[in-house]
């Protein structure tokens, strides 16, 4: 899956992944690059919530899971994953923006088991919960 040079908006799940789910799939590697993604418009209120528990990508399983360059803005959850989910992967980050979120009890990105970790030169601007939480068992 290659997503370049993209525009998502308005988008809303109430279990896992508002813009992308990815269920086990061990072979499949996920670009997603120069892309923007923003899930509201609105305000935060803790009584308008879009994603209850998982947030806009959702991946079970991949080989490899790239992102470069994208900006995620207004993604709220109450629960859980702030904006991404990884697990049984490969994960990489390059120089992404990820603004205007708030994982009520939860983080930005979650990683479960994932084989190999790279965040390089991301940004974390006006974000409540935790940036990043990575879980090795």
């Amino acid at each position: 899956m290659i997503y370049l040079d993209s525009n998502f908006t308005l988008y809303k799940a109430y279990t896992c992944g508002g813009f992308l789910y990815q269920k086990e799939e061990s072979n499949a590697t996920i670009i997603i690059s120069r892309s923007n993604f923003k899930q509201t418009n609105e305000v935060f209120d803790p009584k308008n919530i879009y994603n209850l528990l998982n947030g806009t990508i959702t991946i079970m399983q991949a080989f490899k899971v790239n992102l470069t360059c994208n900006t995620f803005q207004n993604h709220y959850t109450i629960a859980g994953i702030g904006v991404i989910f990884v697990k049984h992967s490969q994960f990489s980050d390059f120089n992404s923006t990820y603004q205007n979120n708030i994982a009520y009890k939860g983080t930005a990105i979650y990683l479960e088991q994932c084989q190999e970790t790279n965040i390089i030169s991301s940004k974390f601007l006006n974000f409540k919960g935790s940036s990043i939480t990575d879980h090795v068992k």
